[in-house]
């Protein structure tokens, strides 16, 4: 797999230095066209008293416009979809380089979650669709998990790889986001709570982003953790 950079007060931002020493880790999943370092103001924000050890994996491709990415995107369809007011769905869709995307991300959280005794799973855009799935693929080591204006990718295949657990989530989306639909995010919301999981969700009045709001209900669901 690409890098991945950790943050704390003690880390530099280049990732020269990867000292460990607390029990709890945070790993965040950025979105399309953006990189390990996209995410990484959120640690300060979100963990003001240096409880957890931070971790920000890269994308696995690279975008025509630079920057990484998870899996590849129409770009051309979602240009469409945009001017003419409409969004894509993507429940139906299961792209191979996604089903590659998850088994890597999966070995690389083997990696680091065997220093720690919990393990909290979040990402915004491609890293929440990304998340929403891996929920189903790491152990009992993980806590909770994090989905910012995410949406429910692949829906047959995580119903087919389903685990019996039960997992707070939290969930944010902007009303007015013209990338990933505000219903889409409400239906991935449900249907995490119809298989069991704790969801609450936080709409903004915003679009495909991350509110200073947001990040303040963020930082006390971890540390409700």
């Amino acid at each position: 797999m690409s890098n991945f950079t950790r943050f704390s007060d003690d880390i530099e931002i280049d990732g020269l230095k990867l000292e460990r020493g607390r029990s709890k880790a945070v790993i965040m999943l950025h979105g399309y066209g953006a990189s390990m370092n996209d995410l990484a103001g959120l640690y300060s924000h979100l963990d003001t008293d240096a409880l957890y050890d931070w971790y920000f994996p890269d994308g696995v491709l690279a975008t025509p416009f630079g920057g990484r990415a998870w899996f590849p995107i129409d770009m051309q369809k979602l240009d469409e979809a945009m001017r003419s007011g409409t969004h894509r769905t993507f429940e139906e869709e299961c792209p191979i380089e996604f089903v590659h995307t998850l088994e890597v991300l999966k070995s690389t959280i083997n990696k680091i979650e065997v220093n720690y005794d919990e393990i909290i799973l979040g990402g915004f855009s491609q890293g929440a669709m990304c998340s929403t799935h891996l929920m189903n693929k790491c152990s009992d080591k993980l806590k909770s998990v994090m989905l910012l204006s995410g949406k429910l990718l692949a829906k047959g295949k995580w119903e087919k790889e389903k685990r019996n657990v039960n997992l707070p989530v939290f969930c944010s989306h902007g009303a007015s986001d013209p990338v990933l639909s505000f219903e889409g995010a409400k239906r991935l919301s449900s249907f995490l709570q119809e298989n069991n999981h704790e969801v609450e969700f936080h709409e903004f009045d915003g679009a495909h982003e991350i509110p200073m709001d947001i990040i303040n209900v963020g930082r006390e669901f971890l540390l409700r953790e």
